[in-house]
């Protein structure tokens, strides 16, 4: 059991009384040099809010995309986040609720033609590989990872990545009207899914799909 678990346990076995704990956290992703066509990538900043709750909780896991704007730049800026993070316990005698609310920072790396580029604060220093998408599947994966959300749901963890299709694998982004930059970023998104279709020439079911839900994400 987490160690800010036990303390609130033994707190809360007084009675059938729920308790609550919010501490400040900071989450920094580090800066990285552009060494290779640089003028070809899109950098997006992606806020996470992850819920992790017990089973008989609904978790609410939020992604809010921002475009970092690298016009003229070879080095895409360090991203830091500074939040209140939260854990809950509800001890009942014989039932035992528990949940926590995290909030992350991530940078995700968009170049056509090749698989997305996450960094995160667990990798400083990674270095970037940018690993050629040959195939319309492959293409179709990067613009997936751009927007991904399942990492953080559970529910979507009970399959392995290569089985969650269609919308499912970002079900977890936020409104359009979060921001005006997150809107931006799920245009960004439509416009790629599209130049794919034309590209391959035809629209699959999938990619359909997933397009259909980006615009009603967009105009939410």
């Amino acid at each position: 059991m987490r160690p800010w678990l036990i303390g609130l346990l033994l707190l809360a076995t007084a009675g059938c009384v729920p308790l609550y704990l919010a501490y400040p956290t900071v989450d920094h992703v580090a800066a990285v040099d552009l060494t290779e066509s640089p003028e070809e990538v899109h950098a997006f900043r992606v806020d996470v809010l992850d819920q992790t709750n017990c089973i008989d909780v609904e978790e609410h896991d939020r992604y809010t995309l921002s475009p970092l704007s690298l016009k003229g730049k070879n080095r895409v800026p360090g991203q830091t986040q500074v939040a209140l993070d939260s854990a809950w316990i509800w001890h009942c005698i014989a039932l035992c609720f528990e949940g926590q609310t995290k909030h992350r920072v991530l940078v995700r790396l968009y170049r056509r033609g090749y698989h997305t580029i996450t960094l995160s604060s667990a990798e400083p220093g990674k270095p970037l590989v940018w690993q050629p998408a040959h195939s319309a599947r492959e293409q179709e994966q990067a613009i997936d990872d751009l927007l991904a959300t399942w990492q953080t749901d559970r529910t979507l963890q009970l399959y392995q990545k290569g089985e969650i299709t269609g919308s499912d694998c970002f079900r977890r982004l936020a409104p359009g009207s979060t921001s005006a930059s997150h809107r931006a970023a799920l245009a960004f998104a439509i416009e790629e899914y599209q130049a794919l279709c034309d590209r391959v020439g035809k629209e699959e079911e999938a990619l359909k799909e997933k397009i259909a839900w980006l615009r009603d994400r967009r105009d939410d």
